[in-house]
């Protein structure tokens, strides 16, 4: 919303201005040239104003049009020796600060990854069910349009509501800095995924560490869900199997440690260049090996372990 207003003195010179030009009331008219003028450029629009005639004579309505082809509600009081206007549907340029903090507060709901809103930098027209465009901006410079709900748009403290049209990408990056990121111990980290389209191909996503390794995923459209498998990265819980698959390898062999079992720690273990890390196997009495784990298909049906490790004896 956005006020004008026109005081006693340049009211009084308006009355005798325009008073003689029998043409429509002086009411109407210093409203026009009030919303054409002064609201204008307040708002930054290029605005052609009408105006109905006062009814009652203490209140106004006008409509604007601006040179995009989006209407300005107005609506004014007229006094004695005053006219003052507002308008219904104008979210302005001062305002737009109070639209991304909101929005800020709404992105974490929302499953959004890093970025942020873009709706311009001057006064916008909402439409006629009380919304308007702008575009969410990732880090990634993946781009999603966003519908803005206003509600009390008149009232001193508006409320906004917003709805992303989130692509693949854009999904796949919010998927993985809010539900995969934290579950590994990297809730800070960044996702950048390639350009995924719907229903398309599986594309790649990254998140590179403030150590330098990096986590790789790859990503897909399954049909109105996005899914995110790990390709470089085991989670704490899949650790687990390890041990019973390394159990078996070294029953195969013959030999069986009593009470011995795999340990590779208790955090997410990032593969490396040969899909390959390292772990510990040790019993009681006995001196701990190193083992290096080998992972082939991680994440498919076709995911293996292999073990290289010194010889184990009983």
């Amino acid at each position: 919303m956005v006020r004008v207003f026109i005081g006693v003195a340049a009211w009084a010179v308006l009355v005798v201005v325009l008073a003689a030009c029998g043409q429509p009331s002086v009411e109407v008219l210093a409203a026009e040239q009030l919303i054409e003028e002064q609201l204008a450029d307040d708002l930054g629009l290029v605005l052609d104003a009408t105006c109905q005639e006062p009814n009652p004579p203490t209140e106004i309505s006008c409509v604007a049009d601006d040179s995009a082809g989006a209407r300005v509600l107005i609506v004014g009081v007229v006094g004695a020796d005053e006219l003052s206007l507002r308008t219904l549907n104008v979210v302005a340029a001062d305002q737009i600060d109070l639209v991304m903090s909101s929005f800020a507060a709404a992105s974490a709901e929302l499953a959004l990854p890093s970025g942020s809103l873009d709706c311009g930098s001057v006064s916008i027209v909402v439409d006629a069910n009380d919304m308007f465009s702008c575009q969410f901006v990732a880090e990634s410079e993946h781009v999603a349009p966003v519908t803005v709900t206003v509600d009390g748009l008149d009232a001193a403290d508006p409320k906004f509501s917003f709805e992303v049209a989130l692509g693949p990408d854009v999904a796949a990056e919010g998927i993985i800095e809010h539900v995969i990121l934290p579950e590994l111990g990297f809730g800070d980290s960044r996702a950048i995924c390639a350009d995924g389209d719907i229903g398309g191909e599986p594309f790649s996503c990254g998140v590179l560490l403030d150590d330098g390794r990096l986590l790789e995923f790859v990503a897909f459209d399954t049909g109105g869900a996005i899914e995110v498998a790990a390709a470089n990265v085991l989670r704490p819980t899949e650790l687990a199997k390890l041990d019973a698959a390394f159990a078996d390898t070294v029953g195969a062999i013959g030999v069986v440690i009593p009470g011995g079992r795999l340990d590779c720690g208790a955090d997410a273990v990032i593969l490396d260049t040969t899909n390959s890390f390292k772990c510990v196997y040790g019993a009681p009495n006995q001196v701990p090996i190193d083992v290096t784990v080998t992972v082939t298909g991680l994440g498919t049906a076709d995911e293996a372990f292999g073990f290289e490790f010194a010889e184990l004896t009983p």
